[in-house]
Order: C-alpha cells, then sequence, then structure tokens
C-alpha cells in the first residue's frame, strides 16, 4: 500500500497519479492546490469523483480531521489542548493514524 503526504506541495507533487496511492494525507491548503475547491467537503467530493479507490484524509488544524472513501465519511474534532510547537505534528498524526488504521 502506498501512502502520500504531499508536502511541501509542488508542481512535481501535481503531476503524480494518485491512482496508485492508497491514502493521501493533506492540509487545507494541498487539497485546494490538487482539487481547485476551496470548501473541505468539494474538496474531497473532487479527488474521490477522480480517484474513487483513494482514502483521503485531511487535517484541519484546530478543526481536526476529516477521513473519506468512497463508501464513508469521518470526522474527529480535535482535541483542545495547549499546543507548544507544532514541529512534526503532522507527522506523528500520520504515523498514528496508519498505526491505527491497520490495526483493525
Amino acid at each position: 500500500m502506498i501512502a502520500l503526504n504531499p508536502s511541501p506541495m509542488n508542481e512535481n507533487i501535481e503531476g503524480i497519479d494518485l491512482n496508485k496511492v492508497d491514502f493521501l494525507f493533506l492540509n487545507e491548503i494541498e487539497g485546494r492546490i490538487l482539487s481547485g475547491e476551496k470548501e473541505t467537503h468539494k474538496i474531497l467530493k473532487k479527488l474521490i469523483s477522480y480517484y474513487p479507490d483513494l482514502k483521503i484524509i485531511i487535517t484541519l488544524g484546530v478543526n481536526g480531521a476529516v477521513y473519506k472513501d468512497k463508501n464513508q465519511e469521518y470526522r474527529q474534532r480535535a482535541i483542545n489542548t495547549k499546543v507548544i510547537d507544532t514541529t512534526g505534528a503532522g507527522d506523528t498524526f500520520l504515523g498514528y493514524f496508519l498505526s491505527m488504521f491497520f490495526q483493525k
């Protein structure tokens, strides 16, 4: 399985064939670039219409995260906490997400 986190986003990533990707981890900015849409639900809808087998995870900062595939959608609110440094937060989220997903 292939998990892709296109960060930092650049023109090389925009040309990747996402049909070969199983999990796509994005923030809102990356989602806007890849889909051309501004609203989260429209980003998800457009990307799933292009890549129906893709599992998309969009992180929304203080608003949590959304998981969507062709059959289901889950939203997780962020846990209110005192943030000191966000360095590595996305990588940590990705690692824990995949770890828990494959423990099913």
